[in-house]
């Protein structure tokens, strides 16, 4: 991860069970280089592609569709996005991983995942506290120091142009 401070990925999930059953036909395909990716996305009508170049495309369509570009796991999307910014928190800078798109498009699939498919957030999670764990256990760097962690997160939805924290009790 290069040391810009907005990284733009966008992630293309497999179709819906209604998609599915009106017929959908893929139109996005991606690309991925050493450095950045582009995604093309065809016009039904004339077949022309558009094309966007990209920090990052992940093409989480299909496994085995290798015209649509090589697939990204849960797993390969934290290492690509996850863990650089994961990183960059323990080194002591504030990150912001912001997901946006339409109802259904796979944002919290992207963020929070399935049981036996986490998402960014809990794998960043899991990683920080195995991360305070290992420095617990090595101690401080010098006897006199003192060694101390503090871990805020904030998890917001911005629908309607309204502001929600998604931690905050409902009750209240």
């Amino acid at each position: 991860m290069t040391e810009e401070a907005v990284k733009v990925a966008v992630r293309m999930r497999g179709f819906s069970q209604p998609e599915m059953a009106a017929g959908a036909k893929r139109i996005v395909r991606m690309e991925v280089y050493g450095q950045g990716s582009r995604t093309f996305v065809e016009e039904p009508s004339s077949g022309n592609e558009k094309k966007y170049d990209l920090d990052y495309s992940f093409q989480s369509f299909s496994p085995t569709d290798a015209t649509a570009g090589r697939y990204y796991s849960q797993e390969d999307v934290f290492n690509e996005v996850g863990r650089p910014l994961m990183e960059k928190a323990l080194e002591g800078y504030h990150i912001t991983l912001f997901a946006y798109g339409q109802t259904g498009a796979g944002k919290t699939y992207s963020m929070l995942g399935k049981p036996d498919q986490p998402g960014i957030i809990p794998r960043i999670c899991e990683a920080i506290f195995n991360d305070i764990q290992v420095q617990q256990q090595k101690g401080p760097p010098r006897p006199e120091a003192k060694l101390e962690h503090k871990v805020d997160i904030q998890v917001v939805e911005i629908y309607c142009e309204m502001v929600r924290d998604l931690l905050a009790d409902r009750k209240a």
